[in-house]
């Protein structure tokens, strides 16, 4: 639909993603499950409309990670004019070590933005899990989101990533839009990396393997291995 500003969900399984796009679409959610395929929402704030992508996760094998991705791709090359406005990639806050395969769905979101659209202020790296979280321990977890911030994700913070927290409640999804929402509309200079690499390779899977995240995937990252970030 013209005027609707489309938004990515990107993240580990059960990172939060689903929560998001049912609370932006004041839909209720009791939480579980998981997203295994790429599946739009509606969600209207203020005088916007949304059109809001949920994607399966990066965080299992390489064959399924690339399985994820194609499906990713699919999508991406279904949405014909539309251009992706904004991503919002979910890091559960409760996660006190970067495990293998958690640094390398962050890379692999890297690889599908690229350089270029990670430097336009459109990418929102959304802590989650807060409302879990007792007065007890906020402090602890506020020293790992700083940490975060400030070192084990200071190249994302460089490139003018934002950092909000997503407690999962509507008006929290709702501010996250807003701020994409005031961003310039989308142009080719403003396009995702995978985007542009599948309108020239296709959204095939030998032309999936070829794009930066597919390579990326395909050397098999993400098996074992664990850095401590708190």
């Amino acid at each position: 639909m013209p005027g609707e500003i489309v938004i990515l969900l990107l993240g580990p399984t059960q990172s939060g993603k689903t929560a998001f796009a049912r609370c932006a679409t004041r839909q209720k959610w009791e939480g579980g499950g998981s997203t295994t395929d790429c599946k739009e929402y509606t969600a209207r704030v203020d005088d916007k409309v949304f059109r809001i992508i949920d994607t399966p996760g990066f965080d299992d094998t390489p064959a399924a990670n690339l399985g994820a991705l194609g499906k990713i791709a699919k999508k991406l090359s279904e949405l014909g004019q539309a251009e992706v406005s904004g991503v919002v990639y979910f890091h559960r806050i409760t996660n006190t070590r970067l495990t293998g395969s958690a640094r390398s769905s962050i890379e692999i979101f890297e690889q599908i933005c690229g350089v270029s659209f990670l430097s336009k202020s459109r990418v929102i790296f959304a802590t989650t899990m807060w409302n879990t979280i007792s007065d007890e321990w906020r402090k602890k977890y506020e020293l790992l989101e700083n940490e975060l911030k400030n070192k084990q994700l200071k190249h994302l913070a460089s490139n003018t990533v934002k950092f909000p927290r997503f407690n999962a409640a509507t008006e929290s999804a709702h501010d996250i839009l807003r701020y994409l929402a005031k961003l310039e509309a989308p142009t080719d200079k403003f396009r995702l990396q995978l985007t542009r690499e599948i309108q020239q390779s296709g959204a095939t899977p030998s032309g999936v393997r070829r794009t930066a995240a597919g390579r990326l995937i395909g050397k098999g990252m993400g098996r074992g291995g664990f850095c401590t970030i708190l």
